[in-house]
């Protein structure tokens, strides 16, 4: 947990030099949903639609935060844009390696 927290304050400390930097941005909100600051992570990711309204991987990381926070809609409604803006497939193997990150954080919150 710590690892993360310091993760955070890297990239926050990057985006203080470049606020739109789409990279930064995305692993900053990859990280506040390690540590299930899962608001945190939303808000990240709407600055980040902002600037690249297309980019897929941002409306399924956003539906993986909303399916843990148990908003079941906004899930679904976030995958299906995903699908939408990459109906070939061709961020599956970074969905796969995202969805297998966070299956043991999933696992463990049913489980609770």
């Amino acid at each position: 947990k710590q690892w993360y927290q310091r993760r955070v304050r890297v990239l926050s400390r990057a985006l203080e030099q470049h606020p739109k930097h789409p990279l930064c941005k995305f692993h900053k909100a990859s990280t506040l949903l390690c540590l299930e600051r899962c608001d945190s992570a939303l808000s990240e990711l709407d600055e980040l639609e902002a600037i690249t309204p297309t980019e897929s991987l941002i409306y399924f990381l956003k539906a993986k935060i909303h399916r843990k926070m148990g908003n079941s809609h906004l899930a679904m409604m976030h995958f299906s844009w995903a699908m939408d803006l990459d109906p070939q497939g061709s961020n599956n193997h970074i969905k796969e390696a995202i969805d297998k990150h966070y299956q043991s954080d999933d696992i463990s919150l049913e489980n609770s």
